[in-house]
């Protein structure tokens, strides 16, 4: 099981803006529904910036002592197969300037997937 490669056609993304990333779950050439999975995602910006949190418990994989609490300003939107997680500028703001970064691990009844997702630089629009 994979998240797969981020591909972008825009040079950076800004802290002012909300965000949306959309996220598939694969099993070889095959999208795997997330509606059997939690999903939580850690989102950074260098290796030594703040770590802030998204979580969506609904498939009831972990069990409440072992869950993350989710920092505002950011949900989970799950899709059919997949799912979009939306940062608006409040949650951005947390962040340093740097090159965004995603911990995204789906835990499911068989077993787990973690992968680390690199996008672009994440900084504030200039006047």
């Amino acid at each position: 099981m994979q998240l797969g490669c981020f591909t972008s056609s825009v040079g950076c993304f800004y802290r002012q803006e909300t965000l949306h990333f959309e996220f598939h779950l694969m099993f070889g050439s095959e999208e795997v529904f997330t509606q059997d999975y939690d999903i939580e995602v850690c989102v950074r910006t260098s290796q030594l910036s703040r770590r802030l949190w998204v979580c969506d418990y609904g498939a009831g994989i972990v069990r409440e002592p072992f869950r993350i609490h989710s920092t505002s300003g950011a949900v989970i939107l799950r899709r059919r197969k997949g799912f979009v997680l939306r940062m608006t500028p409040d949650f951005l703001r947390l962040l340093c300037r740097g090159e965004l970064t995603f911990g995204i691990r789906c835990a499911g009844h068989d077993f787990d997937v973690a992968e680390t997702v690199v996008t672009k630089e994440l900084r504030d629009i200039r006047y």
